[in-house]
């Protein structure tokens, strides 16, 4: 299966923090767990999950840029036949949101992402490399 010509051109992501962030002054490190949608013309999209760490900077008290690099976790099944799986991550993104008073940040964030996928049909293994406009929400 040749992936880029199976691949729409989005990737959907919603980024939860699941480990605190740790902030000194402008600048945070923290670590993600995203939970993805892979779009394929005539077969049901791949759900997938990734681990992320994120290295950023706060411009004010609501803007920020950041640095993202993770890893799939486990595949998905799509059209019964091909195993998706994420090898591996790479980014750049703009967030927007607002700190809260429970030090929660709820967030919209865009940028470019570069993601390594491997697809297995009946043992047959491929992997190919895309960049991509990226979006999501998270908190």
């Amino acid at each position: 299966m040749n992936l880029k010509n199976s691949v729409t051109s989005s990737l959907l992501f919603i980024a939860v923090t699941t480990a605190g962030t740790v902030y000194a002054s402008d600048s945070y490190v923290g670590v993600n767990y995203s939970f993805l949608e892979q779009s394929y013309t005539n077969v049901d999209d791949a759900k997938l999950n990734t681990v992320n760490l994120r290295v950023g900077t706060f411009f004010d008290r609501s803007f920020s840029g950041e640095f993202r690099v993770g890893t799939g976790i486990g595949d998905d099944t799509v059209g019964g036949v091909v195993d998706v799986e994420i090898d591996q991550l790479i980014g750049a993104y703009l967030r927007s949101g607002v700190l809260t008073s429970g030090n929660l940040f709820p967030y919209l964030v865009a940028g470019v992402t570069q993601g390594k996928v491997t697809t297995k049909v009946a043992g047959a293994k491929n992997s190919e490399s895309e960049t991509d406009l990226s979006f999501g929400i998270g908190i």
